[in-house]
């Protein structure tokens, strides 16, 4: 169904290839996830694949790929796209229209699907989907979990011969994730569907896969006895020497409705110069509409936002991101700059901290960023936009940080390091809020923890206490104690970590 020869592809202005080379085939009705390190290739792969490379990315691209027997350069995406169903990284871009039902019907209007059987299907699909209840909340209103959700149920309801899915549950939590996966599976068997997923998150799909094929930096396929660890180095934050200004935060009596839906009710919340505060929750939950509320982006029904004591409520984005630092859950919404140099410096100026040539050097080499230093920011990989975003915002020295999931595209050796960076930022004195479903995370790096149901605060205090008063949470929190033990056990022995071996046709091993 997908057959890749040689593949190679280097995108413009880059300066190195990011397929160099790939043969891969994947038969009908094969499971496949593709891992690897934060931009190895996999979000390329998955471009090539539905036609996006080289049609609309421009650049160099060499090899031969065909899918479902049809060469991917003679054919145009649009052509494509109706025995390929995609769902993007980027949240923003995967929709076309303002509603649920709008958003379905049009996918089953590319498949020509006969009008008539239009509206049993879209009532199939978001019923089976789990997203029938939010039918009357804009898209825009949605979390991003539960916009995960619908843009699965989008991309499978023509029932496409080819599902490409990238990072796709990566915003939902824990117990959403196992059902979407489990979703997956069903359509795969009962379908034929042939998917192939781009993941740095591999538990979730253990029990559904074929094969895991893992991609080392530049899109090579891995073979023999390589390790998820050899990820190479990298500077850390404490390196650019960052002075903060402490402040706290706090909030009181936080309300806002949405429709008839109470998104926020009554959040009373406190964070402190040097500590990290994880939020958790169900997707639904009020986490993003939360912090999109204390940076100004959304104005609150009532109740109290105060820095340093001083009330923020009515001032503009603008005046507030001078002492708070905010990274959304989809990165690209924030980088506008025609280069990642350009958008580190327009920071660095805005803020008033250097106006020269080569200012933003400190910043690139710290976050990992120098070779990609000319590149468009959106056409890199979902985890070096998000160290892109990141770079841009803690350039500006904010006194307090708010992060929607932080860890999204960021392999284990990239989340290691920004665990590490905002410790270093803690110890600064900055005030860390964040918002994510990565109970992982939480428990090795967060100081304290909220628990954010329903739109109140449900439970608060030590992070691990608290991940265990949600089952989700909890089983996900026993997984990633079992790895960490596991891991542990083998550095004793000195043992590596191996991955799954590649079963492909065209290995040596």
């Amino acid at each position: 169904m997908i057959d890749l020869e040689q593949v190679r592809y280097t995108y413009p202005e880059a300066t190195r290839p990011s397929l160099d080379g790939v043969d891969l085939m994947v038969s009908a009705g094969e499971r496949v996830v593709l891992t690897g390190v934060s931009g190895s290739g996999k979000s390329t792969m998955l471009r090539v694949v539905n036609g996006l490379v080289p049609h609309f990315y421009g650049g160099r691209f060499g090899g031969r790929a065909r899918v479902g027997g049809v060469d991917t350069r003679s054919s145009s995406p649009q052509g494509l796209a109706a025995n390929v169903g995609t769902v993007f990284q980027d949240l923003p871009a995967r929709f076309l229209t303002g509603t649920i039902e709008d958003e379905i019907a049009f996918s089953l209007e590319v498949a020509r699907v006969d009008p008539r059987q239009m509206p049993s299907r879209v009532a199939e699909i978001t019923d089976r989907m789990g997203v029938a209840g939010l039918a009357d909340r804009r898209l825009d209103q949605l979390s991003a979990g539960e916009q995960a959700r619908l843009a699965i149920a989008a991309a499978a309801a023509r029932q496409p011969r080819v599902l490409l899915l990238d990072e796709p549950v990566t915003h939902i939590d824990p117990a959403g994730a196992m059902a979407v996966v489990e979703w997956i599976r069903q359509l795969s068997e009962e379908e034929g569907m042939t998917v192939l997923v781009a993941e740095h998150r591999l538990e979730a799909w253990q029990g559904i896969t074929d094969r895991f094929v893992r991609l080392r930096p530049a899109g090579v396929v891995a073979t023999g006895g390589q390790t998820l660890d050899d990820q190479g180095e990298g500077a850390e934050l404490g390196e650019v020497g960052i002075s903060i200004t402490p402040a706290d935060l706090r909030v009181r009596d936080l309300r806002l409705t949405f429709g008839s839906v109470e998104v926020l009710q009554g959040v009373d919340l406190d964070v402190r110069p040097g500590e990290l505060l994880a939020l958790v929750g169900r997707n639904g939950s009020g986490k993003t509409t939360l912090l999109r509320c204390l940076i100004g982006l959304t104005r609150p029904d009532g109740g109290q936002i105060a820095v340093r004591g001083r009330s923020i409520v009515g001032r503009s984005v603008g005046e507030t991101a001078r002492s708070i630092g905010y990274v959304p859950q989809a990165p690209s919404s924030m980088l506008f700059a025609d280069s990642v140099e350009d958008e580190i410096a327009l920071t660095l100026r805005n803020r008033g901290y250097a106006d020269s040539p080569g200012a933003a050097t400190p910043w690139l080499e710290a976050f990992g960023l120098s070779s990609l230093a000319a590149r468009y920011p959106r056409d890199l990989s979902a985890g070096e936009r998000q160290r892109v975003a990141l770079a841009a915002v803690l350039s500006g020295r904010p006194s307090i940080v708010l992060l929607d999931e932080p860890t999204l595209g960021m392999d284990r050796w990239r989340l290691g390091w920004l665990g590490r960076s905002l410790e270093r930022l803690r110890q600064a004195g900055c005030a860390i809020l964040v918002a994510t479903h990565d109970a992982a995370f939480v428990g090795e790096y967060a100081s304290r923890a909220v628990l954010l149901a329903a739109g109140r605060i449900a439970a608060e205090g030590d992070p691990l206490e608290v991940l265990r008063t949600d089952p989700a949470f909890a089983a996900a929190l026993s997984r990633w104690r079992a790895t960490r033990q596991a891991a542990a056990s083998r550095d004793s022995l000195g043992l590596p970590v191996e991955v799954q071996p590649i079963e492909d046709s065209n290995a040596d091993d």
